[in-house]
Protein backbone atom coordinates (compact mmCIF):
# COMPACT_ATOMS: atom_id res chain seq x y z
CA UNK A 1 0.00 0.00 0.00
CA UNK A 2 1.29 3.53 -0.69
CA UNK A 3 1.78 5.94 1.77
CA UNK A 4 -0.81 8.33 0.82
CA UNK A 5 -2.94 5.48 0.75
CA UNK A 6 -1.84 4.82 4.26
CA UNK A 7 -2.72 8.11 5.66
CA UNK A 8 -6.04 8.52 4.21
CA UNK A 9 -6.98 5.24 5.84
CA UNK A 10 -5.82 6.52 9.18
CA UNK A 11 -6.79 10.28 9.29
CA UNK A 12 -10.82 9.33 9.05
CA UNK A 13 -10.87 7.96 12.06
CA UNK A 14 -8.88 10.70 14.27
CA UNK A 15 -11.18 12.89 12.93
CA UNK A 16 -13.99 11.35 14.44
CA UNK A 17 -12.04 11.31 17.55
CA UNK A 18 -11.14 14.62 17.76
CA UNK A 19 -15.05 15.75 17.41
CA UNK A 20 -16.31 13.27 19.92
CA UNK A 21 -13.46 14.78 22.47
CA UNK A 22 -14.64 18.62 21.67
CA UNK A 23 -18.60 17.38 21.92
CA UNK A 24 -18.00 15.63 25.56
CA UNK A 25 -15.70 18.93 26.84
CA UNK A 26 -19.23 20.61 26.35
CA UNK A 27 -21.26 17.48 27.98
CA UNK A 28 -22.26 20.23 30.49
CA UNK A 29 -24.42 22.08 27.96
CA UNK A 30 -26.55 19.10 27.02
CA UNK A 31 -29.38 16.93 27.54
CA UNK A 32 -29.03 13.75 29.04
CA UNK A 33 -30.49 11.95 25.50
CA UNK A 34 -27.80 13.83 23.69
CA UNK A 35 -24.80 12.91 26.49
CA UNK A 36 -26.24 9.01 26.25
CA UNK A 37 -25.48 9.49 22.33
CA UNK A 38 -22.42 10.77 22.78
CA UNK A 39 -21.14 7.82 25.40
CA UNK A 40 -23.20 5.27 22.74
CA UNK A 41 -20.72 6.65 19.80
CA UNK A 42 -18.09 6.36 22.02
CA UNK A 43 -18.42 2.63 22.90
CA UNK A 44 -18.80 1.98 19.41
CA UNK A 45 -15.83 4.12 18.14
CA UNK A 46 -13.81 2.12 21.15
CA UNK A 47 -15.00 -1.32 19.51
CA UNK A 48 -13.72 -0.04 15.76
CA UNK A 49 -10.12 0.97 17.25
CA UNK A 50 -10.29 -2.16 19.19
CA UNK A 51 -11.01 -3.79 16.19
CA UNK A 52 -8.50 -1.74 13.96
CA UNK A 53 -6.06 -2.51 16.51
CA UNK A 54 -5.91 -6.42 16.44
CA UNK A 55 -5.99 -5.90 12.14
CA UNK A 56 -2.59 -3.84 12.44
CA UNK A 57 -1.12 -6.54 15.09
CA UNK A 58 -2.15 -9.36 12.39
CA UNK A 59 -0.90 -7.23 9.20
CA UNK A 60 2.58 -6.72 11.86
CA UNK A 61 2.71 -10.58 12.30
CA UNK A 62 2.34 -11.58 8.44
CA UNK A 63 4.99 -8.84 8.07
CA UNK A 64 7.17 -10.14 10.43
CA UNK A 65 6.88 -13.98 8.85
CA UNK A 66 7.64 -12.29 5.13
CA UNK A 67 10.39 -10.66 6.40
CA UNK A 68 11.68 -13.74 8.32
CA UNK A 69 10.79 -15.76 4.95
CA UNK A 70 12.62 -12.98 2.76
CA UNK A 71 15.54 -13.39 5.29
CA UNK A 72 15.70 -17.15 4.51
CA UNK A 73 15.78 -16.92 0.53
CA UNK A 74 17.99 -14.12 0.94
CA UNK A 75 20.82 -15.83 3.55
CA UNK A 76 20.55 -19.69 2.50
CA UNK A 77 20.15 -18.88 -1.06
CA UNK A 78 22.54 -20.95 -3.12
CA UNK A 79 23.60 -17.47 -4.88
CA UNK A 80 26.02 -14.89 -3.10
CA UNK A 81 25.10 -11.75 -2.25
CA UNK A 82 26.96 -8.63 -2.23
CA UNK A 83 26.27 -5.17 -2.06
CA UNK A 84 29.13 -2.61 -2.81
CA UNK A 85 29.32 1.02 -1.91
CA UNK A 86 31.35 3.29 -4.76
CA UNK A 87 34.58 2.01 -3.48
CA UNK A 88 33.85 -1.81 -3.84
CA UNK A 89 33.56 -1.73 0.30
CA UNK A 90 31.32 -4.62 1.21
CA UNK A 91 28.65 -3.11 3.17
CA UNK A 92 26.45 -6.19 2.57
CA UNK A 93 26.71 -9.91 2.23
CA UNK A 94 24.81 -12.95 2.84
CA UNK A 95 25.64 -16.66 4.92
CA UNK A 96 26.55 -17.72 1.26
CA UNK A 97 28.94 -15.12 0.12
CA UNK A 98 30.57 -15.83 3.53
CA UNK A 99 30.86 -19.63 2.75
CA UNK A 100 31.83 -19.16 -0.84
CA UNK A 101 34.84 -16.74 -0.17
CA UNK A 102 35.79 -18.74 3.44
CA UNK A 103 35.38 -15.89 5.90
CA UNK A 104 33.10 -14.60 8.74
CA UNK A 105 30.30 -12.25 7.68
CA UNK A 106 31.69 -9.33 10.24
CA UNK A 107 35.04 -9.64 8.90
CA UNK A 108 34.08 -9.75 5.12
CA UNK A 109 32.38 -6.56 5.61
CA UNK A 110 35.67 -5.05 6.62
CA UNK A 111 37.15 -5.61 3.10
CA UNK A 112 37.02 -4.63 -0.82
CA UNK A 113 34.84 -6.88 -3.07
CA UNK A 114 37.71 -6.39 -5.72
CA UNK A 115 40.25 -8.29 -2.93
CA UNK A 116 38.66 -11.77 -4.03
CA UNK A 117 38.91 -11.01 -7.98
CA UNK A 118 42.00 -12.50 -9.38
CA UNK A 119 44.06 -9.79 -11.21
CA UNK A 120 44.15 -10.62 -14.77
CA UNK A 121 40.01 -10.31 -14.48
CA UNK A 122 40.14 -7.07 -12.27
CA UNK A 123 39.50 -4.22 -15.44
CA UNK A 124 36.64 -6.45 -16.81
CA UNK A 125 34.79 -6.34 -13.34
CA UNK A 126 35.07 -2.50 -13.23
CA UNK A 127 33.71 -2.58 -16.38
CA UNK A 128 31.23 -4.38 -16.05
CA UNK A 129 30.74 -2.54 -13.00
CA UNK A 130 30.57 0.95 -14.60
CA UNK A 131 28.02 -0.77 -17.57
CA UNK A 132 25.89 -2.40 -14.54
CA UNK A 133 21.88 -0.36 -15.27
CA UNK A 134 19.17 0.12 -12.65
CA UNK A 135 15.98 -1.94 -12.86
CA UNK A 136 15.43 -5.46 -13.25
CA UNK A 137 17.75 -6.20 -15.92
CA UNK A 138 21.57 -6.99 -14.46
CA UNK A 139 24.89 -6.85 -15.96
CA UNK A 140 26.27 -10.33 -16.45
CA UNK A 141 30.16 -10.92 -16.57
CA UNK A 142 32.18 -14.36 -16.16
CA UNK A 143 35.48 -14.07 -14.59
CA UNK A 144 38.59 -15.64 -12.11
CA UNK A 145 37.72 -14.94 -8.53
CA UNK A 146 39.54 -16.87 -5.21
CA UNK A 147 38.87 -17.52 -1.71
CA UNK A 148 40.24 -16.98 1.51
CA UNK A 149 42.75 -19.57 0.43
CA UNK A 150 43.92 -18.44 -2.40
CA UNK A 151 42.25 -20.61 -4.59
CA UNK A 152 40.55 -19.68 -7.62
CA UNK A 153 37.14 -20.55 -8.81
CA UNK A 154 35.04 -19.68 -12.07
CA UNK A 155 32.44 -17.47 -11.31
CA UNK A 156 29.36 -16.00 -12.96
CA UNK A 157 28.24 -12.19 -11.67
CA UNK A 158 25.12 -10.52 -12.22
CA UNK A 159 25.60 -6.84 -11.27
CA UNK A 160 22.72 -4.72 -10.60
CA UNK A 161 23.03 -0.45 -9.35
CA UNK A 162 20.58 0.44 -6.65
CA UNK A 163 20.74 3.42 -4.51
CA UNK A 164 23.19 5.95 -4.55
CA UNK A 165 26.36 4.80 -5.71
CA UNK A 166 25.98 1.16 -4.32
CA UNK A 167 25.23 -1.94 -5.98
CA UNK A 168 24.11 -5.24 -5.48
CA UNK A 169 26.17 -8.40 -7.44
CA UNK A 170 24.75 -11.93 -7.32
CA UNK A 171 27.84 -14.54 -7.21
CA UNK A 172 27.28 -17.94 -8.43
CA UNK A 173 29.95 -20.58 -8.17
CA UNK A 174 30.16 -22.43 -11.95
CA UNK A 175 33.25 -24.42 -10.93
CA UNK A 176 31.09 -27.71 -11.85
CA UNK A 177 29.51 -25.86 -14.78
CA UNK A 178 33.03 -25.24 -16.02
CA UNK A 179 33.92 -28.46 -15.61
CA UNK A 180 30.41 -30.13 -17.13
CA UNK A 181 31.87 -27.56 -19.98
CA UNK A 182 35.18 -28.87 -20.50
CA UNK A 183 34.22 -32.49 -20.53
CA UNK A 184 31.50 -31.53 -23.19
CA UNK A 185 34.89 -30.03 -25.16
CA UNK A 186 37.04 -32.43 -24.54
CA UNK A 187 33.96 -34.88 -25.60
CA UNK A 188 33.37 -33.05 -28.97
CA UNK A 189 37.05 -32.72 -29.74
CA UNK A 190 37.24 -36.65 -29.08
CA UNK A 191 34.30 -37.18 -31.20
CA UNK A 192 35.47 -35.08 -33.85
CA UNK A 193 39.34 -35.86 -33.76
CA UNK A 194 38.51 -39.79 -33.72
CA UNK A 195 39.67 -42.14 -36.35
CA UNK A 196 36.48 -44.03 -36.58
CA UNK A 197 33.00 -42.94 -38.13
CA UNK A 198 30.67 -41.97 -35.35
CA UNK A 199 27.14 -40.79 -36.30
CA UNK A 200 24.21 -39.69 -35.02
CA UNK A 201 20.21 -40.02 -35.87
CA UNK A 202 17.19 -39.37 -34.65
CA UNK A 203 14.92 -42.35 -33.55
CA UNK A 204 13.33 -42.31 -36.99
CA UNK A 205 16.63 -43.10 -38.87
CA UNK A 206 17.51 -39.78 -39.93
CA UNK A 207 21.49 -38.72 -39.71
CA UNK A 208 21.58 -35.54 -37.70
CA UNK A 209 25.26 -35.56 -37.14
CA UNK A 210 28.29 -37.48 -38.69
CA UNK A 211 32.36 -36.33 -37.46
CA UNK A 212 34.90 -36.00 -40.30
CA UNK A 213 36.11 -39.20 -39.77
CA UNK A 214 32.39 -40.71 -40.93
CA UNK A 215 32.27 -38.06 -43.70
CA UNK A 216 35.07 -39.28 -45.42
CA UNK A 217 34.61 -42.67 -45.02
CA UNK A 218 31.19 -42.52 -47.13
CA UNK A 219 32.64 -39.83 -49.84
CA UNK A 220 30.94 -36.71 -47.91
CA UNK A 221 32.69 -32.97 -48.65
CA UNK A 222 30.48 -31.60 -45.74
CA UNK A 223 28.19 -32.36 -43.19
CA UNK A 224 25.14 -30.72 -45.08
CA UNK A 225 25.38 -33.37 -47.88
CA UNK A 226 24.53 -35.78 -45.73
CA UNK A 227 22.18 -34.88 -42.70
CA UNK A 228 18.90 -35.42 -42.98
CA UNK A 229 19.67 -39.26 -45.03
CA UNK A 230 18.62 -42.06 -44.00
CA UNK A 231 20.67 -44.44 -41.97
CA UNK A 232 20.19 -47.32 -44.31
CA UNK A 233 20.78 -45.40 -47.51
CA UNK A 234 24.85 -46.24 -46.37
CA UNK A 235 24.06 -49.74 -46.41
CA UNK A 236 24.61 -51.75 -50.00
CA UNK A 237 22.04 -54.51 -49.03
CA UNK A 238 18.70 -53.43 -47.39
CA UNK A 239 18.77 -57.28 -45.57
CA UNK A 240 21.69 -55.76 -43.44
CA UNK A 241 19.87 -52.54 -43.11
CA UNK A 242 17.29 -54.47 -41.87
CA UNK A 243 18.62 -56.44 -39.47
CA UNK A 244 20.31 -54.32 -38.16
CA UNK A 245 17.48 -52.24 -37.44
CA UNK A 246 15.73 -55.04 -36.22
CA UNK A 247 18.60 -55.61 -33.74
CA UNK A 248 18.53 -51.70 -32.33
CA UNK A 249 15.28 -51.84 -31.90
CA UNK A 250 14.75 -55.33 -30.08
CA UNK A 251 18.30 -55.25 -28.00
CA UNK A 252 19.10 -52.03 -28.09
CA UNK A 253 22.42 -52.39 -29.96
CA UNK A 254 23.76 -54.05 -32.85
CA UNK A 255 27.14 -55.03 -34.12
CA UNK A 256 29.16 -56.64 -36.90
CA UNK A 257 29.96 -56.93 -40.45
CA UNK A 258 28.28 -56.00 -43.60
CA UNK A 259 28.97 -54.07 -47.05
CA UNK A 260 28.85 -50.49 -46.71
CA UNK A 261 27.79 -47.82 -49.40
CA UNK A 262 29.47 -44.70 -49.98
CA UNK A 263 28.00 -41.41 -51.20
CA UNK A 264 29.11 -42.70 -55.09
CA UNK A 265 27.88 -46.49 -54.60
CA UNK A 266 30.85 -47.93 -54.44
CA UNK A 267 31.11 -50.05 -51.62
CA UNK A 268 33.89 -50.93 -48.55
CA UNK A 269 33.85 -53.63 -45.92
CA UNK A 270 32.85 -51.99 -42.48
CA UNK A 271 32.20 -53.11 -39.00
CA UNK A 272 28.85 -51.19 -37.64
CA UNK A 273 28.51 -51.12 -33.69
CA UNK A 274 24.77 -49.29 -33.54
CA UNK A 275 23.55 -48.27 -30.28
CA UNK A 276 20.09 -47.15 -29.30
CA UNK A 277 20.90 -44.13 -26.56
CA UNK A 278 18.26 -43.46 -23.44
CA UNK A 279 18.18 -40.59 -21.67
CA UNK A 280 18.48 -41.04 -17.36
CA UNK A 281 14.43 -42.12 -17.29
CA UNK A 282 15.21 -45.04 -19.57
CA UNK A 283 13.23 -43.12 -22.43
CA UNK A 284 15.26 -43.48 -26.21
CA UNK A 285 16.30 -40.36 -27.37
CA UNK A 286 18.78 -41.19 -30.33
CA UNK A 287 20.65 -43.73 -32.04
CA UNK A 288 24.82 -43.33 -31.91
CA UNK A 289 26.37 -45.97 -34.67
CA UNK A 290 30.40 -46.15 -35.10
CA UNK A 291 31.37 -47.44 -38.46
CA UNK A 292 35.35 -48.62 -39.18
CA UNK A 293 36.31 -49.17 -42.37
CA UNK A 294 37.74 -52.87 -42.30
CA UNK A 295 38.51 -53.43 -46.16
CA UNK A 296 42.57 -53.27 -45.62
CA UNK A 297 41.89 -55.89 -42.83
CA UNK A 298 39.89 -57.92 -44.90
CA UNK A 299 42.73 -57.58 -47.51
CA UNK A 300 44.80 -58.87 -45.50
CA UNK A 301 42.62 -61.68 -43.90
CA UNK A 302 42.34 -63.20 -48.18
CA UNK A 303 45.46 -62.45 -48.21
CA UNK A 304 46.97 -64.59 -45.11
CA UNK A 305 43.86 -66.82 -46.25
CA UNK A 306 46.16 -67.62 -49.62
CA UNK A 307 48.98 -67.24 -47.59
CA UNK A 308 47.52 -70.07 -44.86
CA UNK A 309 46.19 -72.58 -47.66
CA UNK A 310 49.64 -72.82 -49.69
CA UNK A 311 51.42 -73.16 -46.21
CA UNK A 312 49.42 -76.36 -45.33
CA UNK A 313 49.68 -77.26 -48.94
CA UNK A 314 54.03 -76.88 -48.23
CA UNK A 315 52.93 -79.07 -44.45
CA UNK A 316 51.05 -81.41 -46.49
CA UNK A 317 54.31 -81.94 -48.83
CA UNK A 318 56.61 -81.94 -45.87
CA UNK A 319 54.32 -84.01 -43.45
CA UNK A 320 54.44 -86.60 -46.22
CA UNK A 321 58.32 -86.30 -46.88
CA UNK A 322 58.94 -86.79 -43.44
CA UNK A 323 56.77 -89.41 -43.36
CA UNK A 324 58.36 -91.32 -45.48
CA UNK A 325 62.00 -90.09 -43.75
CA UNK A 326 60.60 -91.25 -40.39
CA UNK A 327 59.70 -94.79 -42.81
CA UNK A 328 63.12 -94.96 -43.62
CA UNK A 329 64.86 -93.95 -40.22
CA UNK A 330 62.25 -96.69 -38.76
CA UNK A 331 63.85 -98.86 -41.26
CA UNK A 332 66.80 -98.17 -40.34
CA UNK A 333 66.67 -98.43 -36.44
CA UNK A 334 64.95 -101.40 -36.73
CA UNK A 335 68.23 -102.49 -39.10
CA UNK A 336 70.45 -100.91 -36.23
CA UNK A 337 68.54 -102.50 -34.07
CA UNK A 338 68.56 -106.11 -35.25
CA UNK A 339 72.67 -105.43 -35.91
CA UNK A 340 73.44 -104.30 -32.45
CA UNK A 341 71.12 -107.60 -31.31
CA UNK A 342 73.39 -109.38 -33.40
CA UNK A 343 76.55 -107.89 -32.31
CA UNK A 344 75.48 -108.22 -28.95
CA UNK A 345 74.40 -111.96 -29.73
CA UNK A 346 78.00 -112.26 -30.93
CA UNK A 347 79.70 -110.54 -28.33
CA UNK A 348 77.92 -112.65 -25.32
CA UNK A 349 78.99 -115.66 -28.19
CA UNK A 350 82.46 -114.47 -28.24
CA UNK A 351 82.55 -113.76 -24.59
CA UNK A 352 81.17 -117.62 -23.81
CA UNK A 353 83.89 -119.12 -26.48
CA UNK A 354 86.41 -117.05 -25.08
CA UNK A 355 84.86 -118.50 -21.50
CA UNK A 356 85.23 -122.55 -22.37
CA UNK A 357 88.88 -121.47 -24.55
CA UNK A 358 89.86 -120.28 -20.62
CA UNK A 359 87.67 -123.42 -18.81
CA UNK A 360 89.11 -125.82 -21.44
CA UNK A 361 93.08 -124.52 -21.30
CA UNK A 362 92.74 -124.50 -17.83
CA UNK A 363 91.70 -128.05 -17.31
CA UNK A 364 94.32 -128.97 -20.07
CA UNK A 365 96.84 -127.57 -17.43
CA UNK A 366 95.36 -129.05 -14.48
CA UNK A 367 94.60 -132.03 -15.78
CA UNK A 368 97.39 -132.97 -18.07
CA UNK A 369 100.08 -131.26 -17.17
CA UNK A 370 99.24 -131.51 -13.62
CA UNK A 371 99.39 -136.08 -14.16
CA UNK A 372 102.84 -135.63 -16.00
CA UNK A 373 104.42 -133.86 -13.23
CA UNK A 374 103.01 -136.39 -10.45
CA UNK A 375 104.13 -138.73 -12.51
CA UNK A 376 107.23 -136.92 -12.19
CA UNK A 377 107.10 -136.86 -9.08
CA UNK A 378 106.47 -140.45 -8.47
CA UNK A 379 109.44 -141.17 -10.89
CA UNK A 380 111.73 -138.75 -8.71
CA UNK A 381 111.24 -140.94 -5.47
CA UNK A 382 111.87 -144.40 -7.18
CA UNK A 383 115.08 -143.12 -8.50
CA UNK A 384 116.10 -141.86 -5.08
CA UNK A 385 114.89 -145.31 -3.69
CA UNK A 386 117.43 -147.03 -6.61
CA UNK A 387 120.57 -144.68 -6.93
CA UNK A 388 120.54 -143.82 -3.18
CA UNK A 389 122.74 -141.26 -1.08
CA UNK A 390 124.69 -140.32 -3.49
CA UNK A 391 121.75 -138.47 -6.41
CA UNK A 392 119.95 -137.07 -3.57
CA UNK A 393 120.83 -133.26 -4.14
CA UNK A 394 120.23 -133.83 -7.71
CA UNK A 395 116.52 -135.29 -7.35
CA UNK A 396 115.63 -133.32 -4.42
CA UNK A 397 115.83 -130.31 -6.84
CA UNK A 398 114.26 -131.92 -9.95
CA UNK A 399 111.47 -132.59 -6.70
CA UNK A 400 111.56 -129.13 -5.89
CA UNK A 401 111.25 -127.91 -9.59
CA UNK A 402 107.99 -130.27 -10.48
CA UNK A 403 106.42 -128.80 -6.97
CA UNK A 404 106.90 -125.42 -8.50
CA UNK A 405 105.52 -125.99 -11.76
CA UNK A 406 102.79 -127.69 -10.43
CA UNK A 407 101.72 -124.93 -7.84
CA UNK A 408 101.89 -122.68 -11.12
CA UNK A 409 100.18 -124.73 -13.15
CA UNK A 410 97.21 -125.08 -10.01
CA UNK A 411 97.17 -120.87 -9.72
CA UNK A 412 96.87 -120.27 -13.68
CA UNK A 413 94.30 -122.61 -14.26
CA UNK A 414 92.34 -121.59 -11.14
CA UNK A 415 93.05 -118.06 -13.15
CA UNK A 416 91.76 -119.23 -16.40
CA UNK A 417 88.08 -119.80 -15.36
CA UNK A 418 87.65 -120.37 -11.08
CA UNK A 419 85.17 -123.60 -11.17
CA UNK A 420 83.83 -120.93 -7.69
CA UNK A 421 82.55 -118.37 -10.20
CA UNK A 422 80.47 -121.01 -11.75
CA UNK A 423 79.15 -122.80 -8.13
CA UNK A 424 78.88 -119.60 -6.52
CA UNK A 425 78.81 -116.33 -8.57
CA UNK A 426 80.78 -113.27 -8.67
CA UNK A 427 80.46 -112.08 -4.95
CA UNK A 428 82.13 -115.23 -3.39
CA UNK A 429 84.60 -115.57 -6.55
CA UNK A 430 85.93 -112.19 -5.93
CA UNK A 431 86.42 -112.71 -2.26
CA UNK A 432 88.61 -116.11 -2.96
CA UNK A 433 90.33 -114.65 -5.40
CA UNK A 434 91.42 -111.77 -2.94
CA UNK A 435 92.46 -113.74 -0.30
CA UNK A 436 94.41 -115.82 -3.13
CA UNK A 437 96.37 -112.37 -3.94
CA UNK A 438 96.96 -111.11 -1.03
CA UNK A 439 98.96 -114.43 -0.30
CA UNK A 440 100.87 -114.10 -3.50
CA UNK A 441 101.37 -110.14 -3.53
CA UNK A 442 101.60 -109.15 -0.36
CA UNK A 443 98.65 -106.12 -1.12
CA UNK A 444 96.01 -105.77 1.09
CA UNK A 445 92.55 -105.43 -0.85
CA UNK A 446 89.71 -103.32 1.10
CA UNK A 447 86.37 -105.01 -0.19
CA UNK A 448 83.32 -103.42 -0.26
CA UNK A 449 79.98 -104.00 -1.60
CA UNK A 450 76.21 -103.60 -1.62
CA UNK A 451 73.22 -104.63 -3.72
CA UNK A 452 74.89 -108.34 -4.52
CA UNK A 453 72.57 -110.91 -2.96
CA UNK A 454 71.12 -112.45 -6.27
CA UNK A 455 73.27 -113.73 -9.34
CA UNK A 456 73.93 -111.97 -11.86
CA UNK A 457 73.47 -112.93 -15.49
CA UNK A 458 76.83 -115.59 -16.49
CA UNK A 459 78.44 -113.02 -18.84
CA UNK A 460 78.41 -110.16 -16.49
CA UNK A 461 79.77 -112.28 -13.79
CA UNK A 462 82.51 -113.29 -16.20
CA UNK A 463 83.02 -109.96 -17.81
CA UNK A 464 83.10 -108.44 -14.16
CA UNK A 465 85.74 -110.99 -12.25
CA UNK A 466 88.16 -110.50 -14.95
CA UNK A 467 88.10 -106.73 -15.04
CA UNK A 468 88.86 -107.14 -11.37
CA UNK A 469 91.38 -109.73 -11.93
CA UNK A 470 93.35 -107.88 -14.43
CA UNK A 471 92.91 -104.26 -13.15
CA UNK A 472 94.31 -106.18 -9.71
CA UNK A 473 97.02 -107.55 -11.55
CA UNK A 474 98.06 -103.90 -13.17
CA UNK A 475 98.16 -102.54 -9.48
CA UNK A 476 100.95 -105.70 -8.31
CA UNK A 477 102.43 -104.71 -11.44
CA UNK A 478 102.97 -101.18 -11.03
CA UNK A 479 101.49 -99.23 -8.09
CA UNK A 480 103.90 -100.13 -5.63
CA UNK A 481 101.34 -99.90 -2.93
CA UNK A 482 100.30 -102.24 0.33
CA UNK A 483 96.48 -101.92 -0.43
CA UNK A 484 94.28 -101.17 -2.91
CA UNK A 485 90.20 -100.39 -2.57
CA UNK A 486 87.77 -102.65 -4.54
CA UNK A 487 84.19 -101.74 -4.96
CA UNK A 488 81.07 -103.32 -6.02
CA UNK A 489 77.75 -102.86 -6.18
CA UNK A 490 74.07 -102.87 -7.99
CA UNK A 491 71.33 -100.64 -8.60
CA UNK A 492 68.77 -100.04 -11.07
CA UNK A 493 69.90 -103.18 -13.55
CA UNK A 494 73.60 -101.26 -13.70
CA UNK A 495 76.62 -103.51 -12.21
CA UNK A 496 79.52 -100.39 -10.89
CA UNK A 497 82.92 -101.42 -9.76
CA UNK A 498 85.94 -100.09 -8.84
CA UNK A 499 89.69 -100.12 -8.30
CA UNK A 500 91.69 -97.82 -6.94
CA UNK A 501 94.58 -97.03 -5.42
CA UNK A 502 97.07 -94.52 -4.56
CA UNK A 503 99.94 -95.76 -6.20
CA UNK A 504 102.73 -93.97 -8.72
CA UNK A 505 99.88 -93.47 -11.26
CA UNK A 506 100.37 -93.00 -14.79
CA UNK A 507 98.97 -91.10 -17.93
CA UNK A 508 95.97 -92.73 -19.50
CA UNK A 509 97.22 -91.30 -22.89
CA UNK A 510 100.27 -92.71 -23.01
CA UNK A 511 99.75 -96.18 -22.23
CA UNK A 512 100.59 -98.96 -24.68
CA UNK A 513 98.50 -101.99 -25.14
CA UNK A 514 100.42 -104.34 -23.45
CA UNK A 515 99.02 -102.73 -20.03
CA UNK A 516 95.75 -104.67 -20.18
CA UNK A 517 93.91 -101.13 -19.96
CA UNK A 518 92.64 -101.89 -23.91
CA UNK A 519 91.32 -105.51 -23.11
CA UNK A 520 89.58 -104.26 -19.70
CA UNK A 521 87.73 -101.98 -21.91
CA UNK A 522 86.73 -104.43 -24.99
CA UNK A 523 85.52 -106.40 -21.94
CA UNK A 524 82.75 -104.16 -20.83
CA UNK A 525 81.76 -102.97 -23.99
CA UNK A 526 81.38 -106.41 -25.48
CA UNK A 527 78.65 -106.72 -22.28
CA UNK A 528 77.03 -103.74 -23.19
CA UNK A 529 79.15 -101.61 -20.49
CA UNK A 530 81.87 -98.54 -20.27
CA UNK A 531 85.08 -98.75 -18.74
CA UNK A 532 86.87 -95.13 -17.09
CA UNK A 533 90.18 -94.68 -15.90
CA UNK A 534 91.12 -92.11 -14.11
CA UNK A 535 94.81 -91.49 -13.20
CA UNK A 536 97.71 -89.41 -13.15
CA UNK A 537 101.33 -89.94 -12.34
CA UNK A 538 101.96 -89.79 -8.39
CA UNK A 539 98.35 -89.29 -7.93
CA UNK A 540 96.99 -92.47 -8.20
CA UNK A 541 94.72 -94.88 -9.77
CA UNK A 542 91.16 -95.63 -10.38
CA UNK A 543 89.20 -97.72 -12.97
CA UNK A 544 85.43 -97.29 -12.63
CA UNK A 545 83.38 -100.17 -15.07
CA UNK A 546 79.55 -99.89 -15.41
CA UNK A 547 77.79 -102.95 -16.76
CA UNK A 548 74.15 -103.52 -17.64
CA UNK A 549 72.74 -106.65 -16.83
CA UNK A 550 69.39 -106.52 -16.96
CA UNK A 551 69.66 -106.09 -20.76
CA UNK A 552 71.83 -109.28 -20.76
CA UNK A 553 69.19 -111.70 -18.71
Amino acid sequence: MKKGGRKNAYGEPRRQAEKLVAAAANVSSRSISEVEDLVRDLQVYQVQLELQNEALLQAREELEQWRNRYLDLYEFAPVAYFTLDDRNQILEVNLTGSRLIGIERDELLKKRFTEFITPEFASAFHLSKRRAPRGEVAETCTLSMRNSRGEPFPAQLKILAVDGEQVRIAVLDITEVARLEEELRIRSYAITSATIGIAFSNLDGRLTYLNPACLRMWGYENEREALGKHAKTFCADEADARMVKKGTVKEGKWQGELKAKRSDSSTFDAYISANLVVDTTGKPICLMTFCVDITQRKNVEAELTKYREHLEELVQQRTEELRRSNEQLETHIAQRVEAEKQVRSLSHRLVEAQDRERRAIGHFLHDELGSILVMLKLAVRQARKKLGENAMPELEEIERIANEAAEQIRTISSSMRPTMLDDFGLLEAVQWYLDRYENSTGIKPDFTHSGMGDRLPSEIENVAFRIVQEALTNVAKHAKVKSVDVVMSCDEGVLTLSVEDNGSGFDPETVGEGSGIGGMQDLAALVGGSLVIDSCPGEGTRITGELPYLENK
